[in-house]
């Protein structure tokens, strides 16, 4: 059985990046959940399976901009999702204006780091 240490190298790379990201950017949340933990573990091996089905079907070769438009739509996504949820609850409570911080709560989630892991498990397919 052969070992393929370049996406085991980039796997630790991208659990490192993610655990250093979190301590830099939310250090409240720095190992106060196991999801943080398990998500970017989940990011990339899901990204890392996935990816190349996807890729094959939507007829793009490059993984780097694969990887790009991964970043760009999960970014969107969670944006979608605040904007829903904030919506609905000032709906509920009468109140018209909808704002919230929006780039302070995706750095504070653990889907941040999902989102970095799985861009780290796309580059590390062949």
């Amino acid at each position: 059985m052969k070992i393929n240490w370049r996406v085991i190298i980039l796997f630790i790379l991208a659990m490192g990046v993610s655990q250093i990201l979190i301590k830099l950017l939310s250090p409240s949340n720095f190992f106060t959940s196991p999801m943080y933990i398990l998500l970017p573990l989940v990011g990339f091996f899901s990204a890392y399976y996935i990816a190349p089905a996807v890729m094959k079907y939507m007829k793009i070769n490059d993984k780097h901009v694969f990887a790009g438009i991964f970043v760009v739509l999960g970014v969107i996504c969670f944006y979608i999702v605040l904007f829903i949820f904030y919506w609905n609850v000032l709906k509920v409570l009468n109140q018209q204006p909808i704002s919230f911080p929006y780039w302070q709560l995706l750095l504070d989630s653990a889907f941040f780091e999902f989102i970095v892991a799985g861009a780290f498990g796309i580059i590390s397919i062949k």
